[in-house]
């Protein structure tokens, strides 16, 4: 039986192709866990005098791991949680952002983008973690990972997105 004939990834193909032709352009930023730092105590603390001492030597993260970034392009369908002619968020959106602010966006991402797989599970909320678009840094608030109409569970994530105020590019 073919593919197509099951119909289990036969939506997939199609979300690409439509974010292809209409998504935008949006870097996906994630900070993978690496090496526990030097200046990580038997305690697990992370320690910035060992690092004022090493001058020289990479910088960890704030749970005293040295990080590894995971970054690329992918196409994403970005919106605005909030509209003028929608003042009112659906149901869907008050799930994704719950106290929604002026600034949030829904996102609609793949799973799989060129062979890279997104995931926007245990997203930062320190900002090592972010989605780069129309030049604003947004961290992911809430995500859901939803499958296809055939139960397939990898077919997109949507996203609530929310502006970084304190981070510049």
């Amino acid at each position: 039986m073919g593919e197509c004939d099951r119909g289990v990834t036969a939506t997939i193909p199609q979300l690409i192709a439509t974010l292809e032709a209409m998504g935008s352009d949006v870097t996906y930023h994630r900070e993978d866990d690496g090496a526990a730092c030097p200046c990580r105590s038997p305690e697990g603390f992370r320690d910035p005098v060992w690092h004022r001492a090493h001058p020289l030597e990479p910088v960890c993260n704030e749970q005293g791991f040295l990080t590894v970034a995971v970054e690329f392009t992918v196409k994403a369908s970005i919106q605005p949680a909030v509209t003028r002619s929608f003042s009112r968020p659906d149901q869907r959106t008050d799930v994704l952002l719950a106290d929604i602010q002026k600034n949030d966006k829904i996102g609609v991402f793949p799973v799989e983008w060129n062979g890279k797989t997104l995931n926007f599970l245990d997203w930062s909320e320190a900002g090592e973690d972010y989605i780069l678009y129309d030049d604003h840094r947004y961290m992911v608030v809430a995500a859901d990972k939803v499958p296809d109409i055939d139960g397939d569970p990898n077919h997109h994530w949507e996203v609530g997105l929310r502006l970084v105020r304190d981070r510049s590019l």
